[in-house]
Parts: structure tokens; C-alpha cells; sequence
């Protein structure tokens, strides 16, 4: 049976029905659905110069921020809170796509500490994610969804801000944004029968009961109840893609047109 497709049983995946997989095989599967969301186990053994260990940048706020303005310049901004906002919502993206790509895939939650992860960097933006191997243990629900993206990312959010000055609520909007995101990326391969079983549980990770790091920070505008209509996020807070040169809103932003730019933010220690 093909990733995501339908057992007998209304509303279970191929994962669920197959019982849990190991996080290995269930990365392999997305790759084979979605190459492009490039969740992996165990590269970094096989390349280690090409991995940033996850762990490493969240205990070194200093040298996570000369990561992340280096990709900000490379995206063409000096702002450094242009630049953190935009490097962990790409960052915030690659979580989640490993969380809910396994749980779409194998039935199983990757364990997404960040000691367990290493990250690699294309086009000025974390672009890949390399996983350990080990499940969440939590279960394979919503919730445990929802725990292991905020256990990811609570700790890039504090390093981030333990060096510069950007808005914490801003980040978590960043990550509601690309667990959004990810759903929809699988919503745009998989079958329109399974899109009902995929969407129940994106809205339920981004929903009331989810954590409350994520909550309150964008909803489903569309297609909870139609497959066939187009599957929308509209998020409360804006990322900043429109301060960038090119100036343009992402498609799930509250602003309606790019506001004039603003100077770049200084935090005290820019100016010494």
C-alpha cells in the first residue's frame, strides 16, 4: 500500500493501519512522496561537514545569530530581525514537515529534541532536516504532534532572543505558519479521498487544544469539510518576507499590501 493511501478503514492511513513504522522507514517513505521536504536519518554520519547540529546552535546563541545573519545577508537584508524571523520559520518548516510527513507516513512521531537533529543550509535558509532515528513516545496523535514541533523549537525561539531582539510571538507564528505549511505541501500530493484525515489533524495540531505556544496564531480559512476546495492559513502576524528587497507578502499574511520598510532594528550590541 502507497504512503497515505486508504486501508479499508474510514479515515486511517497507511501508517495507522500497518501499525507504527520505525522514524527511519517513515522518512524514507516521505522522501519517496515528497523529496523535496527532505527529512532524513542518519545522513550526517555519511556527511557530517554539510550538517549543523541542532543541539550545538541552540546552546550557542552567538554563533546560531552569525548563522542566521549570514543567511539574512544572503537573502538581502542587514535587519537581524528580518533575518531570525525568516531563518526560524525555515527552520520551524523542516520540524514540522518531519512531524506530521512521519505521522502521515509510518504512523510514528519522530523524537525532534534538538540534540537529536542537525539541519543543513541552502539557498540562505535551513533547507533539510536530519533526524536520529528515535520516536517521540508519546503517542501518534495531535498532541503529540503538537509537543514534539514546540519541543523542537522552544529552544531555537529562547536562542534566537537570547541575542536579539524580536518578538517571541512573532517566532511562534513563524511555526504555526510552517506546520501549516507542511500540511499543505502533503495535501497537494496525496489523494483527494485522504485529505479529510490529514486536514482533521493539521486543524486539531494548530486548534484550541493545541499547545499554547501555538495557539491563537492563525486558523483554516477553507476545505476542512471539501476535499476539493482549496486549503488555506491565514495567520495573525506577519513574518516580515516583505522587508526583503523583493518586497512581497506571503500568501498567508494578515497585511494587504507591504508597508513602507522600516529602518533595521538595532539591538544595543549592533552598535559596538
Amino acid at each position: 500500500m502507497a504512503a497515505g493511501e486508504r486501508s479499508e478503514q474510514p479515515g486511517v492511513t497507511a501508517g495507522e493501519r500497518n501499525g507504527a513504522t520505525g522514524v527511519a522507514t517513515a522518512a524514507e517513505g516521505l522522501a519517496g512522496l515528497v523529496s523535496y521536504l527532505r527529512v532524513s536519518v542518519g545522513r550526517r554520519s555519511d556527511d557530517a561537514d554539510g550538517w549543523l547540529d541542532c543541539g550545538a546552535l541552540v546552546d550557542d546563541p552567538e554563533r546560531l545569530r552569525t548563522v542566521f545573519l549570514e543567511c539574512g545577508a544572503g537573502r538581502g537584508t542587514e535587519d537581524p530581525q528580518v533575518a531570525a524571523s525568516l531563518f526560524v520559520q525555515a527552520w520551524a518548516f523542516r520540524a514540522a514537515a518531519a512531524a506530521l510527513g512521519c505521522w502521515w507516513v509510518g504512523g510514528v512521531v519522530p523524537d525532534l529534541d534538538p540534540h537529536r537533529c542537525a539541519i543543513t543550509l541552502g539557498r540562505h535558509r535551513p533547507n533539510a532536516i536530519d533526524l536520529d532515528g528515535a520516536a517521540s513516545g508519546t503517542g501518534h496523535d495531535a498532541a503529540a504532534i503538537g509537543a514534539a514541533v514546540v519541543d523542537h523549537l522552544a529552544p531555537v525561539v529562547d536562542a534566537v532572543r537570547a541575542t536579539t531582539t524580536v518578538g517571541e510571538r512573532l517566532l511562534w507564528g513563524n511555526t504555526a505558519a510552517s506546520v501549516a505549511a507542511a500540511a499543505r505541501t502533503l495535501d497537494g500530493v496525496i489523494e483527494p479521498a485522504d485529505r479529510h484525515r490529514l486536514r482533521a489533524m493539521a486543524t486539531a495540531v494548530l486548534g484550541d487544544s493545541a499547545p499554547e505556544q501555538l495557539r491563537g496564531l492563525g486558523r483554516f480559512t477553507s476545505g476542512a469539510d471539501d476535499a476539493a476546495a482549496e486549503w488555506r492559513w491565514a495567520r495573525t502576524n506577519c513574518c516580515l518576507n516583505h522587508q526583503l528587497p523583493e518586497r512581497r507578502l506571503c500568501d498567508d499574511c494578515p497585511l494587504d499590501a507591504p508597508p513602507e520598510p522600516p529602518a533595521p532594528s538595532r539591538h544595543p550590541r549592533d552598535s559596538l
